[in-house]
């Protein structure tokens, strides 16, 4: 993916846009990111001035970008927040309510988890509080990690202890 270049000189709008964000105080990022979605949204429709443009067109763009660049929904978000800035914020345009757009695929990633007996096995084969740390780090770093039936595990960040939380009694046991 080429980075089409953007500097205030060589576009008014842009430089507009620049000014504004710096005024609401966006971010140095926030404006990097959207003037790089503004520039490209431009050319996606070959140098057309947005004020000529509106729903249509920033709905064709946001769908191109979730075909045929296949971005994430996270970046669609992004781009179509640029837009809205420009439009709303820079020109002072309601856009219509802009639906029917395609919409990228959230990914969903499902954590690995252990069955209890696998939990089981690990804990029966670790001995003294050493291997018991380095297993517990191992856990995705989890404050609360459920054991069998029997009870939880709870990891105190702030004093960097561990106890042993009895489901049955609710007993706690500082390990």
């Amino acid at each position: 993916m080429s980075t089409p270049s953007y500097s205030p000189s060589e576009s008014p709008v842009l430089d507009r846009v620049r000014r504004t964000l710096r005024l609401k105080h966006m971010s140095h990022r926030t404006e990097k990111s959207y003037l790089y979605y503004i520039l490209d949204y431009i050319y996606f429709h070959k140098k057309r001035h947005p004020q000529e443009m509106g729903a249509e067109e920033i709905r064709a763009y946001l769908s191109y970008l979730a075909t045929d660049r296949k971005i994430a929904a996270s970046t669609q978000n992004i781009a179509l927040s640029a837009l809205l800035f420009l439009y709303s914020q820079v020109f002072r345009v309601d856009l219509p309510n802009i639906e029917n757009i395609e919409r990228a695929r959230q990914t969903w990633h499902l954590p690995v988890v252990l069955t209890r007996e696998e939990i089981k096995t690990l804990l029966s084969h670790i001995e003294g509080i050493e291997h018991f740390d380095n297993f517990l780090l191992c856990c995705e770093s989890s404050c609360l990690e459920r054991i069998g039936d029997e009870g939880v595990i709870d990891f105190d960040r702030g004093f960097h202890r561990y106890f042993w939380v009895s489901l049955i009694d609710r007993a706690f046991i500082q390990l």
